[in-house]
């Protein structure tokens, strides 16, 4: 899910809502005129313009690299480190943690897969 040919994907854009750049990043248009919010609405806070996908079980779902084993592993990390974790896309290539782990906070923790 790369954004803005591809040098920025929506796990950099989720990264930068901690920090002041999230609006400007938010705001920013790709090579279409697509602005970031638009292609990746739940890393710029915006989730009531999308559906929020249900929680994956904890060991349903693993980083792409490897870094950690499973959505579990995020609860107890500081939240630097999570914020970081939280970015990362996961061995499927589609999802991230933010949309797939219920310790990143934005999927739908009610209605677990």
């Amino acid at each position: 899910m790369l954004y803005d040919d591809e040098k920025t994907d929506c796990g950099r854009v989720y990264k930068s809502k901690f920090f002041k750049r999230k609006d400007t990043i938010c705001k920013k248009k790709d090579k279409n005129g697509i602005q970031a919010k638009v292609f990746c609405p739940l890393a710029c806070g915006y989730e009531k313009d999308c559906s929020i996908q249900k929680c994956i079980k904890n060991d349903e779902w693993q980083s792409k690299n490897g870094a950690f084993t499973n959505c579990n592993s995020i609860k107890n990390m500081s939240r630097r480190k999570k914020k970081k974790t939280c970015s990362m896309i996961g061995a499927d290539k589609k999802t991230f943690a933010y949309e797939s782990c219920k310790h990143c906070g934005i999927c739908n923790e009610n209605t677990k897969k």
